[in-house]
């Protein structure tokens, strides 16, 4: 009896976690591409680009300093994802301006582009942007885990 009831509650256990990571999927809209872009700046700053989708395939592309293209493919767990784009929501990264610009040379411009529900907004971040707004960048990072992959092309020393 002992061990009929065991198998019973893992059977129960399994489909509640099939059930919930069927309600996350199906909770994110099925046309949901995060992207992030680093530029150059006068120095050396990193240079890629960086998407995450509904599925929680993540791609970076990058050219190294020998000028060598670089991409690379990963997943990420879809509750990583839900919470990138909960956090857009949530600082109204839709409602924000298009750009952030000063009049300053030489920096890096950060773009950020985020499509869901048929609504496309791409924010250009060269200066001045909202502290939330550098806070969903570097989470976007996070989630990507973009340092992984800059570190593996990175020059020896």
């Amino acid at each position: 009896m002992r061990l009929r009831c065991g198998f019973a509650l893992i059977a129960v256990l399994v489909a509640i976690g099939s059930v919930s990571g069927a309600a996350q999927n199906a909770a994110l809209p099925s046309d949901l591409l995060i992207k992030l872009e680093r530029t150059a700046c006068y120095g050396s700053c990193p240079v890629y680009s960086l998407t995450i989708d509904a599925k929680g395939t993540v791609s970076f592309s990058s050219t190294r300093a020998d000028g060598k293209a670089v991409q690379h493919t990963d997943r990420v767990a879809i509750s990583e994802v839900a919470a990138v784009l909960a956090t857009a929501r949530r600082i109204g990264f839709f409602e924000m301006r298009d750009s952030y610009r000063a009049m300053i040379t030489d920096l890096p411009t950060t773009f950020v582009t985020i499509t869901a529900d048929g609504q496309t907004k791409r924010i250009e971040d060269y200066f001045s942007a909202p502290r939330e707004l550098k806070e969903l960048e570097n989470l976007i990072d996070e989630v990507g885990r973009t340092q992984r992959w800059l570190k593996m092309q990175a020059p020896a020393k």
